[in-house]
């Protein structure tokens, strides 16, 4: 058994959307879902090859012969949301909030959030990002953070072999070498002030070279860092010595 909703052909007036409308029947102080779809009975795929289970799925295709000439665009999954009251500033509004958690006794291969992007063999696009972040602050009031991602990790467990707060990596088979690992690019008006920024010294292990002014050798390390049409190379020396 399943809900079906059918559009009127060329019928694209905003009264002809299908929607469902939830409302809240009182002010209250307790949890409260608009939509609440318990999914647990879903994940039941068992075995060596047993299949997949998704909680909930949205397909959706544009098919050939509807063609859009017009500056927009289309999405799977739309999230729109306004905020229009005076809370305390403890209160968080977020248009996306996601968590998966392994517990006590389980058992996986790999706990993540996912997010794939593929341009397939065939297809024409000018560009392809895997994630596109986009903050804007037009707010007169000056605040006490304003940044584009924030990564925070916590490990109190033990130590991993690998660590790390952000990995870049390439993948698959990739006829040449990818130009710039990180892009930093100024929009029409200015930029960025510093390249880089450490709160305390102690945050990357209070390293200080031991000597004055050490001199490169042999086997250290030049990374190089395009400004404009001109390279410049940042030295990595050597542990030794330094």
């Amino acid at each position: 058994m399943g809900l079906d909703f059918n559009y009127e052909e060329n019928d694209y007036s905003s009264d002809a959307d299908d929607r469902i409308k939830v409302s809240r029947i009182a002010d209250t102080t307790g949890d409260f879902y608009g939509l609440l779809i318990d999914v647990g009975d879903v994940f039941r795929g068992a075995g060596a090859a047993g299949p997949r289970s998704w909680g909930v799925g949205i397909l959706g295709d544009k098919t050939a012969g509807i063609l859009t000439t017009a500056g927009c665009d289309d999405a799977l999954l739309r999230i729109s949301g306004s905020n229009y009251v005076a809370n305390e500033e403890i209160f968080y509004f977020r248009g996306l909030n996601a968590n998966v958690s392994n517990r006590s006794g389980g058992i996986v291969g790999g706990l993540e959030n996912l997010i794939s992007v593929s341009a397939k063999v065939g297809s024409v696009q000018s560009t392809v990002k895997g994630l596109n972040v986009d903050a804007q602050d037009l707010a007169a009031d000056t605040g006490d953070e304003f940044g584009g991602l924030d990564v925070s990790c916590n490990r109190e467990g033990g130590v991993n072999t690998k660590e790390y707060a952000l990995k870049l990596r390439t993948r698959g088979t990739i006829n040449t070498a990818l130009k710039t690992a990180i892009l930093i690019e100024k929009g029409t008006d200015l930029g960025f002030l510093k390249l880089l920024e450490v709160d305390a010294a102690a945050s990357v292990g209070a390293y200080a070279s031991t000597g004055d002014a050490p001199a490169l050798a042999t086997g250290d390390i030049m990374i190089p860092v395009k400004i404009g049409a001109t390279t410049y190379y940042i030295p990595a020396l050597q542990d030794a010595g330094v």
